[in-house]
């Protein structure tokens, strides 16, 4: 009778409500190289960008860390990670979870033609340049379903990435 150790980041996605992403996978260990990967991928991402905005730090480490204080928010990226395909897309989830703002978004779509995504994300307080964010891969698109839309004195406003919850209760 073999036993599996714990693994934390096994943990924090099943009590986040997201075991869909290990247990889609013919098995646990497959699941969680893959997902391990992924945040490895995005970091490299993050590094690479330069510029006058410090590296985002995204690894398993960071989602258990932030798991304990803040939930949702490890919730909702679990979900991106799951649904989005590329670590740039991934990166500016995570910056808009760390509080940047979606200074401009814009789509085009030609059907079995084109498809872009174009995000540009601002700092609030104006120090840092602002960090444009694109995708040639609808499978992005996932992610718009997740950005909070509202109006403000009757201005179209986009502000944060939030978890869904599709379960009835």
């Amino acid at each position: 009778m073999s036993s599996q150790q714990p693994d934390r980041f096994e943990e924090i996605i099943r009590n986040a409500g997201e075991s869909w992403l290990i247990d889609s996978f013919a098995s646990r260990d497959q699941a969680l190289s893959h997902l391990r990967k992924r945040l490895t991928e995005v970091q490299a991402c993050a590094a690479s960008r330069g510029g006058s905005a410090p590296a985002s730090r995204i690894d398993e480490h960071v989602l258990i860390a932030t798991y304990t204080t803040n939930r949702e928010r490890v919730r909702a990226f679990l979900q991106a990670l799951g649904t989005v395909s590329t670590p740039e897309m991934l990166l500016m989830v995570w910056r808009i979870q760390e509080g940047w703002a979606i200074a401009s978004a814009s789509m085009e779509y030609v059907q079995e033609q084109n498809f872009q995504l174009c995000v540009q994300l601002a700092w609030p307080d104006r120090n840092l340049g602002p960090e444009d964010y694109k995708s040639n891969d609808i499978d992005d698109a996932a992610l718009l379903r997740h950005l909070g839309i509202l109006k403000i004195d009757d201005k179209p406003v986009l502000d944060g990435f939030y978890a869904l919850s599709l379960q009835k209760h």
